[in-house]
């Protein structure tokens, strides 16, 4: 059993949305089965991995019964968790759960580093303009990497403030060597940590913000 003090740090899982049906028995609530009956058969079936694998995780992290604890994720909200248990943050991509749990706010989002992007028409959306002025002088594919890997940090740091991506695009900057994104109206500086995630055969981007960024924790096998 894991001590008080290792309860409290951030934890960072990945892993694939296939792994929930090795579940003998998913543990998910009523109100969980109620909301995917109402959801498309593709997203119906993604949304329910999806609440099966955190539950499970988040059981293993706090050393609870997966539904017990008091998890309120419907469809296009942002988690909750109740009962002072922290704050908790996923993405899912390609098949692929990235899953944070921290007592701080915290926003994390993955991206596979293939991912097509139409870096023109975005670059001016995403970055504030000396930003993309330098950007724009880049080889099309230095151009992709960067832009997408700024796309991470922003979904991540959009989560951690629990906003929307509308409301945050074009507004940060970047400072790569200090780890953080600054608001170029406001001055506020918020920490973002980027960096590549080898998984399945494939490389991603996996962003994180919300303090200090832990290690991936490697999966369990067998």
């Amino acid at each position: 059993m894991e001590s008080g003090q290792e309860l409290r740090k951030p934890r960072l899982w990945c892993g694939a949305l296939a792994l929930a049906d090795a579940q003998r028995n998913p543990r998910l609530s009523p109100q969980e089965l109620e909301w995917a009956e109402a959801l498309p058969a593709m997203r119906r079936l993604e949304f329910l991995r999806t609440r099966a694998l955190v539950r499970q995780q988040l059981a293993q992290w706090l050393q609870r019964e997966p539904l017990a604890l008091p998890l309120q994720a419907p469809p296009g909200a942002y988690p909750l968790l109740g009962e002072g248990l922290g704050q908790v943050s996923w993405s899912h991509s390609r098949g692929q759960l990235l899953l944070g749990w921290s007592p701080w706010p915290l926003g994390v989002d993955l991206e596979p580093q293939a991912r097509p992007l139409r870096c023109r028409a975005l670059l001016k959306r995403l970055c504030v303009e000396t930003e993309w002025q330098q950007l724009a002088r880049l080889p099309a594919e230095q151009l992709r990497l960067e832009l997408l890997g700024r796309w991470v940090l922003l979904e991540a740091l959009t989560k951690r403030r629990r906003s929307r991506l509308a409301q945050e695009l074009g507004r940060w900057h970047w400072d790569v060597a200090a780890a953080q994104m600054q608001h170029c109206l406001t001055g506020e500086c918020v920490d973002a940590d980027l960096r590549l995630l080898d998984r399945d055969g494939q490389r991603w981007w996996l962003a994180w913000s919300g303090g200090p960024a832990p290690a991936v924790e490697p999966l369990q096998r067998g």
